[in-house]
């Protein structure tokens, strides 16, 4: 399928910092019970984030790729059949995840690039159901994403030591 889905509604909604976990519970509050995925940038994030929505009364899980093999496995499994219907994850979570129902994806963090974005919207609303996805915008973590960048980002130092190599290949032509 192309990137376009009518059953998805995209919304941007800025927010402040301090607002967004206040935003972010009316959110989930509003639609208590469906299958939703909040990314968050960072591991910390995940974990502050959903330990907060529990207090709350908005039961979510953490997920992210510091946590052990087993408790990602056990959450994702739960996830699933769903038994746990929030997760708050980095980017760690979604892949080989084929739920039909999330209804339900919310950025917390921006978006680390719109390839991102678009793979994470995408998980929502499989069963063709109409579903939600919002972006709760601010700027207090593009500098977390700017490092992103730059890490991804190699040095004009090890490209010249590539090309190099490449050129110091012998032509087997």
């Amino acid at each position: 399928t192309g990137f376009y889905r009518a059953n998805l509604n995209l919304l941007v909604e800025p927010v402040s910092g301090a607002d967004k976990q206040r935003r972010l519970e009316q959110w989930l509050d509003a639609k208590a019970g469906q299958p939703s995925i909040v990314y968050v940038t960072q591991q910390k994030t995940a974990e502050q984030v959903a330990a907060r929505l529990s207090q709350r009364g908005l039961p979510a899980s953490a997920y992210h790729a510091g946590m052990p093999h087993e408790a990602r496995e056990a959450i994702q499994r739960q996830f699933m059949a769903g038994t746990i219907n929030c997760i708050v994850a980095t980017i760690a979570f979604g892949m080989g995840i084929d739920k039909a129902d999330i209804r339900n994806v919310l950025h917390f963090d921006l978006p680390k690039s719109i390839e991102n974005y678009s793979q994470e919207i995408g998980r929502a609303g499989r069963d063709g159901a109409p579903s939600r996805c919002l972006i709760l915008a601010n700027r207090d973590n593009l500098n977390v994403l700017e490092n992103f960048v730059y890490g991804d980002t190699p040095e004009l130092s090890g490209i010249r030591a590539v090309l190099n190599d490449l050129l110091a290949v012998p032509d087997s032509g």
